[in-house]
């Protein structure tokens, strides 16, 4: 509401995610697989808000390597997609 009051657009949640994720592709050039699992925490965002580590070690995360895998397939950077996703989220929109 205060948002909204001073000028800035309310967003609804998936929006920011969506906004948050192509900011994210477009900081790098990423492979395949890593655009895939870009997509899926996207996802994961949208359905649970938090990631947290239990989120790594249940359903398609668990099946497909967990949070090893994925450290792995982002080179140890993991961390700092995930901080980049909450940070562009709450960004100011464009």
């Amino acid at each position: 509401i205060r948002r909204a009051s001073i000028g800035d657009a309310l967003l609804p949640f998936d929006e920011r995610v969506d906004l948050a994720l192509n900011k994210i592709k477009a900081a790098n050039e990423w492979n395949e697989e890593q655009l895939n699992w870009l997509e899926r925490l996207a996802a994961s965002i949208k359905e649970k808000v938090v990631l947290d580590e239990d989120t790594f070690k249940t359903g398609n995360y668990k099946r497909k390597g967990g949070k090893r895998k994925l450290m792995n397939v982002f080179n140890d950077e993991l961390d700092t997609i995930l901080s980049q996703f909450n940070q562009f989220m709450w960004d100011e929109p464009a």
